[in-house]
């Protein structure tokens, strides 16, 4: 790593400020836990759904509070391994397979490495010093010395406290945030159930068994074709037929929950205008609906949802293969509703009991349309539409904000931990 670091900053090998802990689970530990990827620490138990350590637990490592593990199985979050302190627990029992160490705290402030090893700051040399391949247990091919010769970055340590605890603040807005978003779906999922299957509260007094489930008498039940005017499928694209501006691609990955389409910025986001003029069943517009009905496993899940495009007169969209466009019937069926009901569990049961495929599964187009679906008055439709609809959009806030601070994070992360962007340090006097 080339030093292109601040005055006072030193770049120090793991090593250098650190030591290895080997020590070995004497009796029976309290507690045995494994490095979950996304959440750290988890009990083993929780991770396997059973107890897995068997025999093989005198070999474990028995981890101190405030110590750290790096653990060498890749994954998607980290390609390289991840590095985790443990926080939480006096002791624990951890895979002999991991490579833990204590810090010299004097040194490197355990919250700064944190936040450096959690965004991926060993990541080149780790990528460097990994053999190829994977072994048979599922590990990286690296050895604890190539390992612990990889460097940190290290400021004066009270400037190292300093960004630790900015970037700390970060993350506690966004579990904040996080927190509320999991609440919210919580009482929208309840919302749901109840406005789908009973309708407006106080509206209805007797119900009816039905193929989809217990209803409203008053209410109907009928299939999806009969409020579709148009449906419009999607266009394979190669590498060629993509461009730096024309007709926007629709990607079915783009189809999200809560009716939200989702058009990330990607290499493959523009098709020419030749090529949309030669397909021109897959150009729709914003009077359209989108669903997808391809998808891989294990995103099968999301198969069958149905979305707005967003509502631009400008943006001229054309459907990727597995993207399908609804044009509906404005007199007969609210788009809200239609949204809200493909967000439904029956519904999202529904659409994967008719899938079809084992590696790329997919729903054919009959099959979709003649989806059976609660029909309430138009009236109560819009209701139940615009409330769900209302829920969602406050979602996609929410959404939005951990968006926002997310990339906050990132950015901070790549100024701060650099020495791009210095912060300040109050010096306490006889320091």
């Amino acid at each position: 790593m080339t030093n292109n670091y601040p005055p006072g900053w030193t770049v120090k090998s793991i090593s250098a400020f650190s030591e290895r802990v080997e020590r070995r689970v004497s009796g029976v530990p309290e507690h045995v836990l494994m490095i979950a990827s996304r959440s750290g620490f988890v009990a083993q138990s929780d991770k396997y759904d059973r107890f897995m350590a068997g025999q093989s637990l005198q070999k474990y490592i028995d981890l101190r509070s405030g110590e750290f593990a790096y653990n060498k199985g890749n994954s998607i979050s980290y390609p390289c391994g991840c590095v985790f302190r443990l926080k939480g627990y006096h002791s624990a029992a951890v895979p002999f397979v991991y490579f833990c160490f204590a810090v010299q705290e004097d040194v490197a402030e355990p919250a700064y490495l944190e936040q450096f090893f959690a965004g991926g700051g060993l990541n080149a040399q780790l990528k460097g010093r990994i053999n190829s391949g994977v072994r048979n247990n599922g590990l990286l091919n690296i050895r604890a010395g190539e390992f612990f010769s990889c460097v940190v970055p290290l400021p004066p340590v009270q400037e190292q406290r300093k960004i630790a605890a900015i970037l700390s603040s970060v993350d506690e807005a966004i579990e904040g945030t996080q927190a509320v978003i999991d609440q919210l779906q919580v009482v929208k999922k309840a919302m749901m159930a109840d406005l789908l299957t009973r309708g407006i509260p106080g509206r209805h007094s007797k119900f009816k068994q039905t193929e989809i489930g217990e209803v409203p008498e008053e209410w109907e039940v009928g299939s999806i074709s009969s409020f579709v005017e148009e449906m419009r499928g999607g266009s394979p694209l190669t590498p060629s037929d993509f461009v730096e501006e024309g007709f926007t691609v629709l990607h079915k990955g783009d189809i999200l929950p809560d009716g939200i389409v989702q058009l990330a910025p990607n290499s493959s986001r523009y098709a020419s205008t030749s090529f949309a003029e030669g397909h021109q069943r897959s150009v729709i517009d914003s009077n359209f609906l989108v669903a997808t009905l391809r998808d891989l496993v294990p995103s099968g899940p999301s198969i069958g949802l149905i979305s707005r495009v967003p509502q631009d007169r400008n943006l001229r969209l054309l459907l990727a293969q597995g993207a399908y466009g609804l044009r509906l019937d404005a007199n007969s069926m609210d788009p809200d509703y239609l949204i809200a009901v493909s967000n439904s569990a029956f519904y999202r049961q529904a659409a994967r009991r008719i899938a079809v495929g084992s590696t790329q599964i997919h729903i054919r187009n009959g099959d979709f349309l003649a989806l059976r679906i609660p029909i309430p008055s138009p009236e109560e439709r819009r209701t139940i539409g615009q409330a769900i609809a209302a829920f969602s959009a406050l979602l996609s806030e929410e959404r939005r904000t951990i968006g926002g601070l997310r990339a906050l994070k990132t950015g901070l992360m790549d100024d701060l931990l650099t020495g791009r962007r210095r912060v300040c340090v109050e010096q306490n006097n006889g320091q």
